[in-house]
């Protein structure tokens, strides 16, 4: 399994109620949530060394089975500081 893969991990996020629940990619990449309750859900994508991926506005009915599409996660940038000083 690839690196990126390993650490991909899924949360769906009912924020109505704060319920959340945590899922891994498999060997694929894809993953699944069983026995979602219908309502409208945030759904949160991390790796490590990429920036989270977030969609809200998803709404679950009975039954569903959804495709999420083609997520594309950043490259996570390293923290920039810059220091100015000046003489008088």
């Amino acid at each position: 399994m690839r690196e990126s893969q390993r650490h991909r991990r899924g949360t769906l996020i009912r924020p109505d109620s704060g319920d959340s629940r945590v899922t891994r990619t498999n060997s694929a990449g894809y993953f699944t949530f069983s026995f979602v309750p219908a309502s409208e859900y945030t759904l949160a994508i991390d790796a490590t060394g990429f920036q989270q991926w977030k969609r809200s506005g998803i709404v679950i009915s009975p039954g569903d089975k959804r495709d999420a599409g083609s997520i594309v996660l950043q490259i996570a940038g390293r923290p920039h500081s810059v220091t100015v000083s000046a003489q008088s």
